[in-house]
């Protein structure tokens, strides 16, 4: 939310640049690694080392922090997340699955509007607003790119979205 509102404020542009998918995702993980820990979450990195997108590495990085500290929030002790990032012809695409506690098909529908915000406890009684998403698909509108969710409450959540694949 500080971002989003930071960057409505100062009228801050987007700014895309060459960006290895791998390193950023790498690095946001080890900022996330002392929630994970308190968990007992493994957090597993599934991506080729040589992939690079188009993107805006300010908001990439508050994406991909939003998606990996719900994956953690939501989780079960001692569970665990998987990132996944592939080339699908001009975009990459981005998977964050976790195997917590899953939303259900009323919760689903109702993720992205912003009048009907939705907000859970996380396993561990973390809070949250249910701005997060939000902020999210707009960040990643921003790249023409598009945010999905799949999940089954009690079996966990997939979120993706795509990036503009650096050529």
């Amino acid at each position: 939310l500080l971002s989003w509102t930071s960057l409505q404020s100062s009228g801050k542009s987007f700014n895309p640049v060459k960006v290895n998918i791998n390193k950023v995702i790498a690095s946001e993980i080890v900022n996330a690694e002392s929630l994970a820990s308190q968990k007992q979450i493994n957090i597993n990195l599934f991506i080729a080392a040589d992939l690079y997108a188009t993107a805006d590495l300010q908001m990439l990085k508050t994406i991909l922090r939003n998606l990996i500290n719900n994956a953690i929030k939501y989780s079960f002790l001692g569970g665990e997340i998987t990132i996944h990032a592939s080339e699908t012809g001009k975009q990459i695409e981005i998977e964050i699955s976790d195997q917590g506690v899953g939303l259900s098909k009323n919760a689903l529908k109702s993720l992205f509007h912003h009048n009907e915000l939705h907000s859970t406890r996380g396993t561990g009684n973390e809070h949250g607003t249910g701005l997060g998403l939000l902020l999210c698909r707009e960040f990643i509108h921003m790249h023409g790119g598009d945010i999905k969710v799949q999940s089954e409450t009690g079996k966990g959540t997939t979120v993706s979205f795509q990036l503009p694949h650096y050529i």
